[in-house]
């Protein structure tokens, strides 16, 4: 693990009545804080956590996503890459408990932002070559 870097990929299961399982990725620090996580979703705001833990299992996401808690930059500031879509970064600060998400411009190296944010002319201003 990353010195500073805490947030580990967890992979919640829930085994639904009908007989169909749900699965999702929580990124937590620990097991524990991954099942809470899950449990405070809408679609179980009407069972108790003691109701949850019956249905659902919680186990380390066996796929970790190539860069996942390498070292970038947020506006300047150290942080941890933890992922990105086509609009946001998601990253967390060193000992941060919970990711939080970043306009793509905010991150540098710009390899971790978003394919539609790494044009040339914004890449050569932050770095200080003509373009």
């Amino acid at each position: 693990m990353k010195e500073g870097f805490i947030l580990q990929r967890w992979e919640v299961s829930v085994l639904w009545a009908s007989g169909t399982t749900t699965r999702g990725t929580i990124v937590a620090p620990t097991r524990g804080k991954a099942m809470a996580d899950a449990w405070r979703s809408d679609a179980f705001s009407g069972s108790t956590f003691g109701e949850f833990l019956k249905f659902a299992r919680c186990r380390r996401d066996p796929y970790t996503p190539a860069r996942y808690g390498d070292a970038i930059f947020i506006n300047g500031d150290p942080a941890f890459f933890i992922s990105n879509n086509r609009q946001y970064v998601q990253f967390a600060y060193p000992g941060a408990e919970h990711p939080l998400s970043a306009h793509p411009y905010d991150v540098l190296p710009v390899e971790y932002r978003p394919d539609n944010y790494r044009d040339r002319d914004h890449e050569a201003q932050t770095q200080g070559i003509a373009a």
